[in-house]
């Protein structure tokens, strides 16, 4: 995305304010306004934290502010949540890793959008907390009260994810472009658009994760690349060794304690326990596995299109519609799953518990030709697994 593309999407957000604006005023409004309150703060603190390329008059956004009703702002606030913003991030995080080593270039670019869904996301909180912060400069008391909570809570959000700026290097191009358009100050303290986004660091996840290691003499990929398959001197760590034994290690993990085991035969009994533990309860949970659970569908009632350890994801073409079905393997552990198509990429598909598994209805199979659904599970532990399916 261009910076041009980028500049266009905000000035569009004048309009908005305007309309947001007239909306807030109008008497006969149904419903509680806090969704319109908390659209109308990140129009007006995208426009302020974009001011030197979108100079839009401040007496404008102000005069916006002004008619946010009180009570409708404490309902925005009530129900803002930085754990479900948290939670959208890491998962952004890990869509971004799956952009820059996809199957092929069309997997790429949705993996990469599905991934800027949750930067813009964090974006425009940082914009509502500018606009909230304004607010309460004019006078607001409740404003004044407000700011400081939503400012500790997105600071201890981004405390415990900034580190996952390198996993982002993928979305560089783009990242570049949103940070280009923010004013000075404003570009430094989003680490979301700002960090780790150099073009040296454009080719980092795809040095650290593929095989292919024909990088250019003396580029950035290549240093990276060479630090990677440098032979390891060190010992396997507890916390290592741990990770394996819960199935979290990554494949270099693997590799690396796998391929120790021959030369530290202390290692190697401890591998050998563990086989032999995982073979016993794996010999256990066979006898005493519970029946409530659904037997397996079988492929001839639909297509197994993702199966992991704790799920399987199953493609199902009735009375020419699509559905797709999550069917949990391991209950104590599955705690929910959502469904999203490109055409609404942040509003999950209704979903039903059937008997094969959670069954989302995606509609009618001739509008579903070549589109990529996005798969979300959520585990009890906070963890998430995002799963791209062709329908």
């Amino acid at each position: 995305m261009d910076v041009a593309t980028v500049l266009g999407r905000y000035q569009a957000r004048i309009e908005e304010l305007d309309a947001l604006q007239a909306e807030l005023t109008d008497a006969d409004r149904p419903g509680d306004p806090g969704a319109i309150v908390g659209r109308l703060l990140e129009a007006a603190g995208d426009l302020l934290r974009r001011s030197r390329r979108l100079p839009v008059p401040t007496e404008r956004i102000d005069a916006a502010l002004k008619v946010v009703p009180g009570r409708a702002l404490q309902s925005w606030v009530e129900a803002v949540s930085t754990q479900e913003l948290k939670a959208r991030l890491q998962r952004a995080a890990d869509e971004a890793v799956e952009a820059a080593l996809p199957d092929g270039p069309e997997e790429g670019e949705t993996w990469a959008a599905w991934a800027m869904q949750g930067l813009y996301a964090r974006d425009r909180a940082e914009s509502a907390r500018c606009a909230l912060e304004r607010l309460a400069a004019s006078g607001r008391l409740d404003a004044v009260g407000f700011h400081p909570r939503l400012s500790a809570a997105l600071e201890a959000l981004d405390g415990s994810l900034q580190s996952r700026a390198a996993w982002f290097t993928a979305l560089n191009q783009t990242r570049r472009a949103e940070a280009s358009v923010l004013d000075p100050e404003h570009a430094a303290r989003a680490w979301w658009f700002s960090l780790r986004s150099a073009p040296d660091d454009d080719g980092l996840v795809l040095a650290l994760g593929s095989d292919d290691d024909s990088f250019p003499p003396g580029s950035p990929e290549a240093a990276v690349s060479s630090e990677v398959r440098r032979p390891r001197q060190r010992p396997v760590s507890f916390d290592e060794l741990f990770r394996y034994d819960l199935g979290l290690a990554s494949p270099a993990e693997v590799a690396f304690i796998t391929s120790r085991q021959s030369s530290n035969p202390e290692l190697a009994l401890a591998l050998a326990a563990m086989a032999e533990g995982e073979r016993a309860i794996a010999e256990l949970g066979a006898d005493t596995a519970p029946r409530a659970d659904p037997a397996p569908t079988r492929a001839a009632d639909g297509a197994v299109v993702e199966e992991r350890l704790d799920f399987k994801v199953l493609l199902f073409r009735r009375a020419q519609r699509v559905q797709l079905v999550v069917q949990p393997k391991r209950r104590a552990s599955f705690a929910a799953a959502a469904v999203f198509l490109p055409d609404a990429p942040d509003l999950s598909r209704p979903s039903k518990a059937g008997e094969a598994g959670l069954e989302f209805d995606l509609g009618p199979e001739e509008r579903l030709s070549r589109v990529t659904a996005r798969v979300v599970v959520s585990f009890k532990s906070g963890q998430s697994s995002t799963i791209a399916v062709k329908l």
